[in-house]
């Protein structure tokens, strides 16, 4: 896995450093596909869930209950909460994978969220 950062805030630790006052989204690009580059997006802001937006709609994440039972698979465009995991997600993507990290205002991340929404119920449907 290669990473790319342009900032230090995350004291050259990407995966394991975040920032919690949202002002940062990151791009994954996994670069081992025969057709070319695949990638994705992924967000932290203070007060909201986490948000990923793979628009391959690859990585399948289970949703498990209070007991450790499995309530559903999740494999849509949009994984939002404790299903929208930035290290599990690069290391599915696997060793060609690069992530790049750009300073982002609050409203860029919503319009960010708002477009790969609005993406995934064209896609998959509502819900």
């Amino acid at each position: 896995m290669r990473l790319n950062q342009l900032y230090g805030y995350a004291n050259q630790n990407t995966l394991s450093w975040i920032d919690p006052s949202g002002l940062w989204t990151a791009v994954v690009v996994d670069q081992s596909g025969l057709a070319g580059a695949h990638a994705a997006i992924f967000i932290v802001s203070e007060g909201l869930p986490n948000f990923l937006y793979d628009p391959a709609g690859n990585f399948l994440r289970y949703e498990k209950g209070p007991d450790g039972e499995l309530l559903r698979a999740v494999g849509q465009d949009v994984l939002e909460g404790r299903l929208a995991d930035l290290n599990a997600f690069v290391q599915f993507q696997g060793p060609n994978t690069s992530v790049y990290w750009f300073n982002t205002s609050r409203a860029e991340e919503a319009a960010i969220r708002s477009s790969a929404d609005a993406d995934d119920r064209r896609l998959c449907g509502p819900g």
